[in-house]
């Protein structure tokens, strides 16, 4: 540690591990030393960011060092005032926990399961209320204009027979469960099968840009916060 605040000899940049990081920072953030703390932060920001662009970089995946340690950044996040990587990491335990609860065939985590992260059950409750309006604000967007015998019929080719109902259904799932990682694969999946055309396939990625986008935006509230912008004014509040 005493080389780290004389000498900045700590884990070099091209790969950030949180576990090592995190006892560095626990001591930056004690005894204030704050230009330390300052330069531990920027890099715990590459492991759990602020912007969509930065968690799906092509950086940020290259500087990974295996597996982020979700409880860890929640609890980095909470004891070192820390508030702005509290959504990243969140949704990570969060995404882990629907993986769990995949794998043991249960569809939705029990509220009363003391084995479970109470945070990450109060994230998704919160979560999936926030996917309500989300969903109904993209409702006017293509595809989901024209319902017509059970599909979502092609706005630009005739011959196309457009998207089905089960694609709507699908997407909603996904998000609500977190059967995925939302925020960096595929929401529609389009089989073969369904042969839709360019255009309708272009909306597909069109209409997962914008959702994407959206999602990210809910976090800080899915967290108890306002948005983006309070979170980065209360973390630059407490850098000051």
């Amino acid at each position: 540690m005493l080389k780290a605040l004389y000498y900045r000899d700590y884990p070099p940049a091209e790969k950030v591990q949180l576990e090592l990081l995190a006892p560095l920072l626990r001591m930056a953030t004690k005894y204030m030393l704050g230009s330390l703390r300052k330069e531990l932060v920027s890099r715990l920001q590459i492991l759990l960011p602020d912007t969509l662009d930065a968690y799906t970089s092509a950086d940020r995946v290259n500087r990974l060092d295996g597996l982020i340690d979700a409880e860890l950044g929640i609890d980095l996040g909470v004891t070192c005032d820390l508030p702005i990587i509290l959504p990243a990491a969140l949704y990570l335990s969060a995404l882990r926990l629907q993986g769990q609860m995949h794998s043991m065939k249960r569809l939705l985590p029990p509220t009363d399961d003391t084995n479970l992260k109470p945070h990450a059950v109060r994230f998704l409750n919160n979560w999936s209320h926030l996917l309500d309006d989300i969903f109904a604000t993209l409702d006017d967007q293509p595809f989901w204009k024209t319902l017509e015998d059970g599909r979502w019929k092609c706005l630009s080719h005739h011959a196309c027979d457009g998207l089905p109902f089960e694609a709507k259904r699908q997407m909603e799932t996904r998000c609500r469960r977190l059967s995925v990682n939302v925020m960096k694969q595929s929401i529609i999946k389009v089989p073969q099968t369904w042969m839709i055309c360019g255009a309708c396939k272009d909306n597909v990625r069109a209409y997962e840009r914008q959702l994407r986008g959206k999602l990210w935006d809910i976090l800080p509230a899915a967290c108890g916060y306002t948005s983006w912008d309070a979170l980065r004014n209360e973390q630059s509040e407490d850098n000051a």
